[in-house]
């Protein structure tokens, strides 16, 4: 995660420190293009050298006055930025450190810029990067009192038969890259199946995402999804086919979604829009 990353790590802590709110980090920037992203994350690392991400946030350069009324950055000028990273809540344990990773990118949960381009930090002094982190002051220590859990009987005919990813959604399983072209891409599955009184559920995802240093306009995204419903006197298959890809100017959304009865089609209809970048 913190790969082509600043990263900044604390001492080992001497207390634990609580935290709960939205940190704030406060930066001083540049970049030699007129659009570039900043990334900003805050993480927990452990003795033993383990990270475990506690908040984080990203923000779009051109929003740095209004976001109602994104204006183009003027390269090489720096300029501040303040970033309100996601709600938390942490304890960092005694001995541990807290972990400022800074980056332009986080690919492919951020869409990138349409040009590659060069970023500054300030740090130290006056000017330097910081965070500003919502401390919880010491005190008696609280805890939320449960109840007990209760085993409820299972409901005759429902079963969970693959329960798929823990996230509950398609999660990239591999990342490749072209050396000579420079591009990247990752691919993220998913499937699962549920038995119910009526029938059998189930669904297959796949998503492939594509992205190029030399080029970053040109990146994709393919999304293909699949609903099968097998009934006692027929089966029914929803599919939906996605593309998303961009160029410098402009995005590009084809979207097609199937309706077949058992495997012959009796339904479809299709979009294909063109919309336009907007300081993205």
């Amino acid at each position: 995660m913190d790969d082509y990353s600043l990263v900044y790590d604390s001492g080992p802590l001497t207390e634990q420190i609580e935290i709960l709110g939205r940190p704030v980090a406060k930066l001083n920037v540049s970049a030699d293009a007129s659009r570039a992203n900043w990334v900003v994350r805050i993480s927990d690392v452990a003795p033993d050298g383990q990270v475990t991400q506690v908040g984080g946030a990203a923000f779009n350069g051109t929003h740095r006055n209004s976001a109602r009324d994104p204006e183009d950055i003027v390269p090489n000028d720096v300029f501040p930025l303040e970033i309100q990273l996601h709600f938390t809540s942490w304890v960092f344990p005694e001995g541990h450190k807290i972990r400022i990773a800074i980056s332009n990118s986080m690919w492919p949960m951020l869409w990138p810029t349409h040009t590659p381009f060069t970023s500054t930090l300030q740090i130290g002094g006056a000017t330097g990067a910081r965070i500003e982190l919502p401390v919880v002051p010491i005190g008696e220590e609280r805890a939320p009192d449960f109840k007990d859990p209760v085993i409820t009987e299972r409901i005759p005919g429902y079963e969970t038969l693959d329960a798929g990813n823990i996230t509950g959604y398609a999660a990239i399983t591999e990342i490749r890259a072209d050396p000579e072209t420079g591009e990247a891409y990752g691919f993220a599955t998913n499937s699962g199946a549920t038995r119910y009184p009526w029938g059998i559920e189930r669904f297959e995802e796949e998503i492939e995402h594509r992205i190029s240093d030399v080029n970053p306009a040109n990146t994709s995204v393919i999304g293909r999804y699949a609903l099968i419903q097998e009934l006692d006197d027929r089966t029914l298959r929803f599919e939906q086919d996605v593309s998303f890809t961009s160029d410098e100017e402009k995005f590009y959304l084809k979207f097609d979604r199937r309706v077949l009865v058992d495997g012959e089609l009796t339904g479809e209809n299709q979009w294909d829009e063109v919309i336009e970048r907007d300081f993205q």
